[in-house]
């Protein structure tokens, strides 16, 4: 199937493909497959903030350009014929369509502009779709209280959920998800979670106690992958329980 172009259309692909041409030759691949970091945090930010790929098809009420699938695949198409290596897919693509799809408005606000920009890198963190069934629930046996064997929301007492004195409700991960998409770079992971009254999106930050990241050995090391591993961690509620988080499955 050939895509025809119109004269917009190629000529972003024109930028697009200069740019990657430039900005991922052979020889920086060769490095960042070597590094643990596996990205050029210069040229992301090129990338994101001054050429706006990252944001290219982020609506613009959320900071980003508004673009369909068809520039979309033109970025994916140019990063491929270089072997770029970023977190395109992971930040800008994965992370940004699932706040898109299952966020409240007030976390699409806040999260989006950032990752549109660049400033901030986000993933998604999703259990082997082969182990979820149509109840949330696993298919391994329990971690906590029955949980889904990939991540759980609970809190000490086993509870689904807990009220602060901000009157914001507090939930807990527990369990461990593998190959996750450039976690050694995120700041933020976007969590799909089973609870006692369905599956969720959650939000934990890089920082947050007992969140361990094993990166993983990979056939491919243009891609870096991790082992998450939850235990009690706290995590924010970011879409309603059985909403669009599993519209994600």
């Amino acid at each position: 199937m050939t895509t025809e172009f119109n004269d917009d259309q190629q000529q972003f692909r024109d930028v697009v493909k200069r740019f990657f041409t430039d900005k991922s030759p052979i020889s920086a691949v060769r490095h960042l497959m070597a590094d643990n970091a596996g990205y050029d945090a210069g040229v992301w930010q090129q990338l994101s903030a001054e050429v706006g790929l990252a944001g290219a098809h982020i609506p613009q009420a959320y900071g980003g350009y508004g673009f369909g699938p068809i520039e979309l695949g033109i970025i994916a198409e140019e990063m491929g014929r270089t072997l770029y290596c970023g977190p395109f897919f992971a930040s800008a693509v994965m992370a940004g369509y699932a706040l898109l799809g299952g966020a409240d408005e007030a976390c699409k606000h806040r999260l989006l502009p950032g990752i549109a920009d660049g400033s901030t890198i986000a993933t998604l963190v999703l259990d082997d779709l082969n182990q979820v069934d149509q109840s949330g629930r696993g298919l391994h046996g329990e971690l906590l209280a029955g949980a889904h064997a990939g991540t759980h929301a609970t809190t000490d007492a086993g509870a689904d959920s807990e009220e602060g004195a901000d009157g914001a409700s507090h939930w807990r991960l527990t369990g461990a998800v593998g190959l996750v998409l450039d976690a050694q770079v995120a700041s933020v992971f976007l969590c799909v979670a089973a609870t006692d009254n369905g599956l969720g999106l959650f939000l934990v930050g890089r920082d947050e106690p007992n969140l361990v990241i094993e990166p993983l050995e990979v056939i491919d090391p243009t891609r870096k992958l991790s082992r998450l591993q939850f235990n009690q961690v706290r995590a924010e509620k970011i879409g309603e329980l059985n909403g669009a988080a599993m519209a994600l499955l």
